[in-house]
């Protein structure tokens, strides 16, 4: 019961993961060689997104009203904090553009942030990144999570009375279509390149719906389906560390659902044992701050380092004749993007996720518990608004 109770509030294993994750894409954008798989990790927090949601979407939507609820949360939750850094990455281009670091974007660029309609032109032409802002270009994985966020509900809606059966199909589907995408080459920026990760969270979270019942073979399934991807991904670890300090030119379009797999696993396994010894490190203070910052730390981490790498290492040499290293710059931009992310959190974030999201909005009853995940005569537990995050 312990671990399945634990899913019904905020997780403090899941907020761990988030922060090991998010660090390592700070450090990924400081220095990619070593860590040039680390791409995948951002179908790790498509999964862990679309599971965390996926379980509040099948507990609390019945109709269109908490549909709309849902879109409002949302909106209230992660809107602010987004687009303040968009208006401040185009304040920082700006001052790129005076100093001569960089050239002016259109318009267009900021109306598709503005939309989380980024790069979505992908689709029908090519277009070179470069023409957005080269450091909101990791802006791109807000403007998939909403785009399939818009359509999930109301999926979920609509197909809520069909069987199981149909249900899985459609689960398969569109983990196939992420393969399908990816083989016609559509680009990594895109929702449909990375669109089974969100199917592969979505149906881990329709699966928990069934674990008590079932839990013994969830137990069975989590690590093998972890070695499998691993097994699977494997040699591209080992083709891109032989070509070592370089990339692997050519991608499988398998090679992400490998990963993916493995991410799904690893979710997985966390929820099943929520609480448990074993897992005590992922309750560490330490990781926990980096997973409640996570959100924040995202966003604000990639203009912070461009700042440190182009200015700073500018003005050593200006000032002083020192030759430094960007890298060694964005490094020691690393205290202003811990302080900035945290602040972001403290007066932004935090409030949204407090008050804002919560008591501005009003509250409905649990109105379908999950089959199996309660002991008889238990009292129903909202999943707070808390897990959008």
């Amino acid at each position: 019961m312990g671990a399945l109770h634990q899913l019904n509030s905020r997780s403090s294993e899941f907020d761990s993961i988030r922060g090991i994750a998010a660090f390592g894409v700070v450090w990924y954008h400081i220095r990619k060689t070593e860590l040039f798989w680390y791409w995948t990790s951002m179908d790790l927090f498509f999964v862990l997104s679309s599971f965390l949601i996926g379980r509040l979407i099948l507990r609390n939507i019945n109709g269109w009203s908490d549909v709309s609820a849902f879109y409002l949360r949302r909106a209230v939750r992660l809107w602010p904090g987004y687009l303040i850094t968009v208006v401040g990455i185009y304040a920082i281009q700006q001052l790129f553009v005076a100093t001569g670091h960089g050239p002016q974007h259109s318009s267009d660029a900021l109306f598709r942030f503005l939309t989380f309609s980024q790069y979505t032109e992908l689709y029908y032409s090519p277009r070179e990144l470069w023409d957005y802002p080269k450091f909101a270009i990791h802006l791109w994985t807000l403007g998939v999570e909403e785009q399939f966020y818009i359509l999930f509900p109301v999926a979920f809606l609509l197909l809520r009375h069909a069987g199981l059966w149909v249900t899985s199909g459609l689960f398969v589907l569109g983990i196939l279509s992420g393969v399908l995408a990816r083989m016609q080459g559509l680009d990594f920026h895109l929702l449909a390149h990375h669109v089974d990760a969100f199917f592969l969270g979505s149906g881990l979270a329709l699966g928990f719906a069934f674990v008590r019942r079932h839990e013994r073979w969830f137990r069975m399934i989590f690590p093998a389906l972890g070695l499998l991807g691993f097994g699977l991904a494997l040699p591209y670890l080992i083709d891109g560390y032989q070509s070592y300090p370089g990339n692997v030119k050519e991608l499988n379009p398998l090679t992400p659902l490998y990963f993916s797999l493995l991410w799904t696993s690893m979710i997985g396994w966390v929820a099943l044992n929520s609480g448990s010894p074993g897992l005590g490190w992922l309750r560490h203070p330490l990781p926990v701050y980096l997973g409640r910052i996570s959100y924040s730390l995202y966003l604000v981490h990639l203009p912070i380092l461009a700042l440190g790498s182009y200015f700073l290492r500018d003005a050593l040499v200006h000032f002083f004749g020192l030759h430094i290293a960007r890298e060694l710059c964005a490094v020691a931009s690393l205290p202003a993007v811990f302080l900035v992310a945290h602040g972001l959190y403290r007066w932004i974030d935090k409030p949204l996720q407090e008050a804002g999201a919560v008591a501005a909005l009003p509250q409905q009853p649990d109105r379908r518990p999950e089959s199996g995940t309660r002991e008889p005569g238990s009292a129903p537990t909202r999943v707070p608004s808390s897990a959008l995050g």
